[in-house]
């Protein structure tokens, strides 16, 4: 049997984010449990909300701040479980909270940092990780330099994978 690369393509809307399927997971794992532990001690939201109790008690501002960490949450555990199973992916991108989760994933910040960043609390110490890698897709027309200078030229530009004939 021969292994392929595997993708982790982190990203959904968080409007369409439902945790009800993640909440069995999360009763049935003890290192999708031990991950919530660790958001919960990061931002002091417990699993139980992160897994959509109380969500519609919640008012905007708080029901966005509580999508955005579960969905991290969600894709750092999922992660974590695989791994547990020794399935690692050989590429990874995102969309929105899923191309911050992809770069914590790749290495690019420590998993602490993106967690108290989304729950605005500010980020940890982030240390040298030189040779981590993450993958960002930009849209048709956009500039890669501006996001080299707006992050102090610690991006490399690696090439177009061309426009999508599709569109």
């Amino acid at each position: 049997m021969t292994h392929a690369p595997l993708a982790f393509l982190c990203g959904t809307d968080l409007d369409a984010y439902d945790p009800a399927g993640l909440a069995a997971l999360h009763d049935s794992s003890p290192v999708l449990r031990r991950r919530y532990r660790k958001v919960a001690e990061w931002t002091g939201v417990d699993a139980g909300r992160l897994l959509g109790q109380g969500r519609s008690r919640a008012g905007p501002h708080e029901r966005a701040l509580i999508g955005r960490l579960a969905l991290a949450t969600a894709m750092l555990g999922i992660h974590d479980v695989l791994a547990v199973h020794k399935i690692r992916p050989g590429v990874l991108g995102g969309l929105g909270v899923g191309t911050m989760v992809a770069a914590a994933l790749a290495g690019a910040l420590p998993r602490e940092a993106l967690i108290r960043t989304l729950a605005g609390t500010g980020g940890a110490e982030v240390p040298d990780r030189a040779g981590a890698l993450a993958l960002a897709f930009l849209p048709a027309g956009a500039d890669p330099e501006w996001y080299r200078g707006a992050v102090g030229g610690a991006v490399r530009c690696g090439g177009s994978l061309g426009r999508d004939k599709g569109s």
